[in-house]
Parts: C-alpha cells; sequence; structure tokens
C-alpha cells in the first residue's frame, strides 16, 4: 500500500513539475502597451473686431496643448480679452503622405514587397537593377 502512496506522489510531482516547464515554453501574452504620446494641441481663436496685433500673428499656429501660451497674451493691450483656445487631437493639419514622391518614382525594378520568406537567407547580390540615376 505504501509503494502506491509513494507512486501517485512520484506522478503528481512529475506532473507538476511538467506543466511548470511547459508553461515557461508558451509565448507571453499580449499586453497593452504603454501610454501613447498626446499630439493634442490648440489654436488661438479671436473676433476679428476685438482682437490685439499679438493674437494675429499667431493665426493658424498649432501649438501642443502644454505649450501653448496663456490667455490673455503679454503683450495683449485690450482689456477685456475675448481670445479663446481651440482643441484638436492632432496638430498635423493635413494629410501628409506624397503620392508623387520621387522615391517611389525613380524605382526603377518590379514590385516585390510580396516575396514570401526570410528575406535573409534568400540574398542574391546579382537580384538588382542597376539605379538610373547613378547610370554614367
Amino acid at each position: 500500500m505504501l509503494g502506491y502512496i509513494i507512486l501517485a506522489l512520484a506522478a503528481a510531482l512529475a506532473l507538476a513539475i511538467m506543466r511548470y516547464f511547459i508553461r515557461k515554453r508558451e509565448p507571453p501574452r499580449a499586453t497593452k502597451s504603454g501610454a501613447r504620446p498626446s499630439y493634442r494641441c490648440v489654436t488661438i481663436r479671436f473676433d476679428q473686431a476685438t482682437c490685439c496685433d499679438a493674437v494675429k500673428r499667431l493665426t493658424g499656429l498649432r501649438v501642443i496643448c502644454h505649450l501653448a501660451p496663456l490667455l490673455p497674451l503679454a503683450d495683449c493691450d485690450r482689456k477685456d480679452c475675448r481670445c479663446w483656445y481651440e482643441h484638436y487631437d492632432d496638430r498635423r493639419q493635413e494629410h501628409r503622405r506624397d503620392e508623387y514622391s520621387r522615391v517611389s518614382l525613380d524605382y526603377p525594378g518590379p514590385e516585390k514587397r510580396a516575396r514570401q520568406g526570410d528575406r535573409r537567407q534568400k540574398f542574391d547580390p546579382n537580384d538588382h537593377v542597376k539605379p538610373t540615376f547613378l547610370s554614367f
């Protein structure tokens, strides 16, 4: 009877050890990344009839929130400043990808981005086209 108990304890210990090592080999679970940088910004808005020259110089300028000047501006000459901040989620104002970029237009070779596999293992130094801008 004692033999069965020892055998059961040994089997339980072996299973516990196997579970421990199998869990170590599992890839880590996905976690949420840290805080993303904030590009929230403001522009200073104003009424054309009652604004000062100091604010007119900042027309259309987007400034990250924590760097924005305090209102009223230091060189504001109005007693009752009616300027206010307009908030935006991103300081960029337009789409910035250039569809007609010289980088994409000057490439003389075929499109190879769909190629499968590890490029380091399949490197062929003769598998290229001489760039046209270097032809002599």
